[in-house]
């Protein structure tokens, strides 16, 4: 199988690796919770291989999102300061501000079915304390907004990641203070810095990642995963790091196989429903799980686990695609002004 060169290729095609990359880490989001949710419930017992997957899950798949956020950070910021803050705001703050309600909302009136229970104060603290899942959507606003900062005082890329490894040692050796987001964000801006750093050498190679290449990088990235899980203290300091960059290297080599050979397109899907998936996919499986477990009397945990990363998946997309044909286009970003979404175009275009 040939592959073209990176500048003979047209935008769509060459970055269908970034819809894979973001599918993987979505699907692995949704197992995840899923898995937790279902041992929470009291329909799986915890055990080695649990406690495996959940290892080998967490040892990767958040940075994955830093790096992938990261390696396009720069290109955006060439539109302005002023459009990449809106930006930012319209697609990452709008959505955690909209789902944090809506999702804490419904855990404060279904309380007594939810595996965590919350109250008014969590609905009213969301400005500053992030609940859930959604701490990732406002540790990521912060990261860029660093990063417009650190751009505006001319640091550089290794400027920026020589600040991102000295704020990571100020966090370790003496703490950022009471305010947990700060200590999410900074864990996870080495990864968003590396993305920066390596965005055109990361883009290059795997515009041109021929499947033996491919292959052996994901098994290679994905084994050392298994490798350093198995391994006491594994999530601590530089051994946390480089199973996460592991991680991540075998997701970027599998997203270009599977795009160069066109496999399981429906990952591709749930990348470009990446944001609809993630805010919404709690709701949608707790649903399921309550309905599954109270009403129809099921604790299989089998069909709880499969059923539930389905229904976490495909409700999240129908819901996006039912408010698309409705006209509504305010539940998962802000929509865009006319004159954007023109710029946009043009740019694609060029």
């Amino acid at each position: 199988m040939t592959v073209q060169s990176a500048q003979s290729l047209p935008g769509s095609l060459r970055l269908e690796w970034v819809d894979y990359a973001r599918g993987i880490g979505i699907f692995l989001v949704v197992v995840g919770h899923t898995l937790s949710g279902v041992i929470n419930a009291g329909l799986l017992e915890p055990s080695a291989t649990t406690g495996f997957v959940h290892d080998w899950i967490y040892a990767f798949h958040m940075p994955l999102f830093f790096f992938l956020s990261g390696l396009f950070a720069e290109r955006s910021l060439g539109k302005g300061s002023r459009r990449f803050v809106s930006d930012k705001l319209r697609t990452i703050a709008y959505p955690y501000v909209v789902w944090s309600l809506l999702q804490t909302s419904v855990q404060i009136f279904m309380s007594r079915y939810t595996n965590s229970p919350a109250n008014w104060e969590t609905l009213l603290s969301i400005v500053y304390v992030a609940p859930m899942q959604f701490w990732f959507l406002y540790a990521l606003f912060l990261c860029f907004l660093f990063f417009l900062c650190c751009w505006h005082l001319a640091l550089g890329r290794w400027g920026f990641l020589g600040v991102v490894a000295a704020l990571t040692v100020v966090q370790t050796q003496f703490g950022l203070g009471s305010w947990g987001i700060i200590y999410q964000a900074v864990a996870n801006l080495p990864y968003f810095a590396l993305g920066i750093l390596a965005s055109k050498l990361v883009q290059n190679a795997l515009s041109v990642a021929k499947w033996p290449s491919a292959l052996a990088v994901t098994a290679a990235g994905y084994g050392s995963v298994i490798l350093f899980v198995r391994c006491d203290g594994w999530d601590d300091g530089f051994r946390r790091l480089l199973s996460a960059i592991s991680g991540i290297a075998g997701t970027l080599a599998l997203a270009a196989l599977l795009s160069r050979s066109r496999l399981l397109v429906c990952v591709q899907r749930w990348g470009q429903a990446s944001i609809p998936i993630f805010v919404a996919h709690t709701l949608a499986s707790a649903g399921f799980r309550i309905a599954l477990q109270r009403l129809a009397h099921v604790s299989d945990p089998a069909i709880h686990l499969v059923g539930g990363v389905l229904v976490s998946l495909y409700v999240p997309i129908m819901l996006a695609a039912i408010a698309r044909r409705a006209g509504f286009d305010y539940l998962f970003a802000w929509p865009a002004r006319t004159t954007e979404v023109a710029g946009q175009s043009r740019a694609t275009a060029l």
